[in-house]
Order: structure tokens, then C-alpha cells, then sequence
């Protein structure tokens, strides 16, 4: 298990390393590793050429910017965001993916997606 974490931090830097490389002027937001958390949409946004979805928790529950989160409905997964902007108590997110068709209603279900060994 160490040796596992070793290599997954290791990794880790040279993504981080890498990102820093390519988007210079983007700043890494701190955030705490810690389990996942839950949360429920609170209103949509919808635009010309993206929808957003505001969140009811922000960095309080670790929705930090550039978090990748899945939307769900009773089991099903609906969504799939990206935060792209957080303040201490509510989060906005970008729709990147959207399964068969289906549309983001308020009070989905927001979880942070999250690796599991």
C-alpha cells in the first residue's frame, strides 16, 4: 500500500507540474483530501453555449475549484461537472457530460467523484 501511494503521489506532482507548465496564469486552489462529500443543485443556469449548475455547498464541504463531480437521481447517474467556481458556501459548475438525454433538475444529488483502490 505504500508503494501504491508513493507512485499515486509522485504522479500526482507531475500532473500538477504539467498543468502548471501549460496554464501559467491558473492558480491551484488548496483544498483538503477528505472523504466525499454530498450536496443538491439549487438552480440552473442555462446558456447559448454551456449550462451551469449552482451548487448549495461550496469550499465548507470541498467543493473546490476544478473538482470533477458527478449528478445523480435516485441511483442513476444524470451528469457529469466541473466545478469552475466556488466561494466558502456555494459552488458553480459546468454540465461536461450528460447520460442518454437527460436534463439537470434542482435538488439532483452533487457528489464529488472520487478514486477508489
Amino acid at each position: 500500500m505504500k508503494n501504491a501511494l508513493t507512485t499515486m503521489f509522485a504522479l500526482t506532482t507531475v500532473a500538477l507540474s504539467a498543468f502548471a507548465a501549460v496554464t501559467p496564469n491558473t492558480k491551484l486552489v488548496p483544498c483538503e483530501v477528505v472523504r466525499a462529500s454530498t450536496a443538491k443543485v439549487s438552480n440552473i443556469v442555462v446558456g447559448e453555449n454551456a449550462d451551469y449548475v449552482v451548487i448549495d455547498a461550496g469550499m465548507n464541504k470541498n467543493f473546490c475549484t476544478g473538482a470533477y463531480c458527478v449528478l445523480e437521481r435516485g441511483n442513476a447517474r444524470i451528469a457529469e461537472l466541473i466545478i469552475a467556481d466556488a466561494d466558502a458556501e456555494k459552488a458553480v459548475a459546468l454540465v461536461t457530460a450528460l447520460e442518454n438525454s437527460q436534463s439537470v433538475s434542482i435538488g439532483d444529488i452533487v457528489k464529488l467523484k472520487t478514486l477508489t483502490f
